[in-house]
């Protein structure tokens, strides 16, 4: 009797078993797709047209299905994770993010082990090494813009940083143009504005300087109309607006990355990931930009958008 009771126990823990592991399979079929499609979510604000066309020649390329995540409140971090949580919870095989509070994503992401793979593009996360980052070195972007007035015609140069939004990505890039200066000996002012030129007007009216270094691509269109016409006007990142003032000569020089790069390496690196691999993520390359070589390979296909 006792081993008739024990060979049923044996064989129901065997039956057990099975049913368990099928189940891990059907969601791992699940969890990829029902065709076995890798399914990657991108929580950004607006990823911008050459972001975009990389995402997707990425995701033709490595057979992905990339879709995006919209509706949250520009610069609001708790709303961005309440998405980040939904599409975990919604068995998505990973994410790509570009973090709105870079602060409080970091301490989401150390309070827990999230089910699938994130990867932070653009803006990196404080002190997490867990995360898979893809995006430029902020510090080299800052010290290019710092040696290129360095090597100008002297004189003072004005630092204009984001006064609303200012993110640790920009506090490097101010601390880099900083270091250069201190090192070449350059005097400089650091002023804090918003995006509009009345404002930037009146933070830098009655100062002298001969060069100006603006470490956000959305403020350089308007510090172009703010600043005097005989400042050398320097910057990082690029719009429309600030490709035409860079034609025209109004901006000297741009130090720019890829936004191509950017998002075709953003869902590799979380393919990568979601398929169990090693993703290191990547630093994207850094280009010194003017208007001599604006038409030149690779620039020209930095700057302008992709048919």
């Amino acid at each position: 009797m006792k081993d008739r009771t024990a060979w049923a126990l044996f064989f129901s823990l065997i039956a057990i078993s099975g049913i368990l592991f099928s189940i891990m399979v059907i969601l791992d079929f699940i969890h990829a797709g029902s065709d076995g499609v890798y399914s990657i979510s991108v929580i950004m604000r607006s990823p911008g047209d050459r972001f975009t066309k990389g995402m997707e020649q990425a995701a033709l390329d490595y057979n992905v299905d990339v879709h995006a995540v919209s509706g949250f409140d520009p610069g609001n971090g708790p709303q961005q994770i309440e998405y980040l949580q939904r599409e975990l919870d919604n068995y998505t095989d990973a994410v790509i993010i570009d973090p709105e509070d870079p602060e409080s994503l970091a301490a989401y992401l150390d309070n827990g082990r999230p089910r699938a793979p994130v990867v932070t593009v653009i803006q990196p996360l404080p002190g997490n090494e867990a995360v898979c980052h893809v995006g430029a070195d902020d510090a080299e972007l800052g010290r290019i813009l710092g040696e290129w007035i360095a090597g100008g015609p002297g004189g003072q140069c004005m630092i204009i940083a984001p006064k609303t939004g200012f993110k640790p990505l920009h506090r490097t890039r101010t601390d880099a143009v900083k270091q250069a200066l201190d090192s070449a000996g350059v005097l400089y002012e650091v002023r804090y504005a918003n995006a509009d030129s009345a404002d930037i007007a009146a933070e830098i009216s009655g100062e002298q300087y001969t060069s100006v270094a603006v470490i956000d691509e959305n403020m350089l269109g308007f510090v172009c109309e703010a600043v005097k016409p005989s400042a050398g006007i320097y910057g990082i990142g690029y719009t429309g607006m600030v490709r035409a003032y860079l034609e025209s000569g109004r901006i000297k020089g741009l130090a720019v990355y890829s936004d191509y790069d950017a998002g075709y390496l953003s869902v590799r690196a979380a393919v990568e990931a979601a398929g169990k691999k090693a993703a290191g993520g990547a630093v994207l390359t850094a280009y010194k930009v003017t208007a001599e070589n604006m038409y030149q390979d690779p620039i020209v296909f930095v700057l302008f958008p992709i048919g």
